[in-house]
């Protein structure tokens, strides 16, 4: 009897270091929030991002989503269109106040900064996630 419990114990152990090994890895990277909904993008739906320069030569953001994070993106911004939203990452606010005017059908979103450095920091921060 107190084989079968220990063995039991073993496997409640490793089941539940397995849950937190696969949660760890779902590391919310950005959030979109409208009032009292959100929706949050894991690096399950990022597949890139990359560190690009605008015509005055100030730093911006590409991140480019998997299909699923895609999907996401254009679900949301159709149900919240002419509303208003925040952009969030690392418990930062990016971007607020931002009016949903069209349903976001495009794979990937730039993403401006108040500083080169800023934007460096966030491209620096998804990348280690996407590895």
């Amino acid at each position: 009897m107190r084989l079968i419990v220990r063995i039991m114990k073993t496997a409640f152990v490793f089941i539940f270091f397995l849950f937190l090994l696969s949660c760890a890895t779902d590391k919310e990277l950005i959030r979109f929030e409208f009032e009292a909904e959100f929706l949050v993008f894991t690096n399950k739906h990022i597949s890139g991002v990359s560190l690009e320069d605008d015509a005055a030569g100030k730093k911006y953001v590409n991140v480019t989503f998997t299909n699923k994070g895609q999907e996401l993106v254009s679900e949301f911004t159709q149900n919240n269109l002419n509303k208003t939203m925040s952009i969030i990452s690392n418990s930062k606010v990016l971007m607020k106040d931002i009016r949903i005017r069209d349903k976001i059908t495009s794979k990937s979103i730039a993403f401006s900064f108040d500083s080169d450095q800023d934007a460096k920091s966030f491209t620096t921060m998804i990348e280690g996630e996407l590895k």
